[in-house]
């Protein structure tokens, strides 16, 4: 059988962002980048090279972190694409035996050249006060500020806001908690973190995105509110000023912006095959 030009024969898409060049860039399950142009016509497949040996039990070894599947952030800085990684595929003992000596060395982002495919360089870590209560709250999210060259890194269980430079290298933190959370984060045991993390977190806040919109030099970050709460909440911060923290349908991130509307949606609804989507104007 032929394989249409605008046919995207990789499998499931695991993670996905647009370049700058105007391309598309699609992570497939067979450790592969994949360049579409706008049309969706494809254009080339790396394969993402990753050196370590998998003998070598070492945070600093790349070969022992995997993609963080079902929040896969991809995000491009000049001839760079990084994304977010969990180090769970040899050190399952140390975050079930010694949590915090995980969150003390665990690293969170790998960078990778977009033009040979070789992962260069394992990126940042968990913020000093991350212990054994906040295993349920390992993710990480981040954007990146194309114009200033630098990121913003966000977890789940941090009111802060840190900003690094294109370098890694750390210069400021921001924020402020959001309103009506439930942060009162218990101690479980590793097998209850395991067994029963979805309902674990749904008993507590936390934030869970964070989107920069460079054409309002605006930075959005959503949070969980508590449980008995009919909405979410959103936070807008311009430079480090929180400017507003305003009620959202749960669960809504920010997608982007188009004058004069900012997009957010919820999730995909499998059963119903339906997208539930939201504009609203900044005044």
């Amino acid at each position: 059988m032929g394989e249409g030009p605008k046919e995207y024969n990789c499998g499931i898409i695991e993670g996905y962002c647009y370049l700058q060049d105007g391309n598309w860039a699609f992570f497939d399950p067979g450790a592969g980048c994949n360049f579409f142009s706008n049309s969706f016509d494809r254009q080339k497949r790396l394969q993402i090279l990753i050196e370590g040996s998998e003998e070598n039990k070492s945070y600093e070894n790349p070969r022992i972190y995997t993609k963080d599947y079902g929040f896969l952030i991809l995000r491009q800085m000049g001839n760079y694409l990084y994304y977010n990684v969990v180090a769970w595929q040899y050190m399952a003992e140390d975050f079930i035996s010694d949590t915090n000596y995980y969150f003390r060395n665990a690293r969170i982002l790998m960078k990778m050249n977009l033009k040979t495919g070789k992962v260069e360089q394992l990126l940042g870590g968990f913020p000093s006060h991350y212990e054994k209560k906040h295993a349920v709250f390992q993710q990480v999210s981040f954007d990146i500020n194309q114009k200033e060259e630098c990121f913003f890194v966000s977890y789940d269980a941090d009111s802060l806001i840190y900003c690094y430079d294109k370098d890694y290298k750390p210069l400021y933190a921001f924020g402020w908690q959001g309103q009506d959370m439930r942060v009162d984060y218990r101690t479980y045991s590793i097998e209850t973190t395991i067994k029963k993390r979805p309902q674990i977190r749904s008993e507590y806040s936390y934030y869970h995105d964070i989107k920069y919109i460079e054409e309002l030099g605006l930075l959005f970050r959503p949070y969980k509110k508590s449980p008995d709460s009919e909405a979410d909440g959103l936070q807008i911060y311009r430079g480090q000023t929180l400017i507003a923290d305003v009620a959202v349908p749960k669960g809504m991130v920010v997608l982007g912006y188009s004058e004069p509307y900012v997009y957010g949606t919820t999730s995909m609804d499998g059963i119903r095959e339906s997208v539930d989507m939201f504009r609203f104007k900044l005044e």
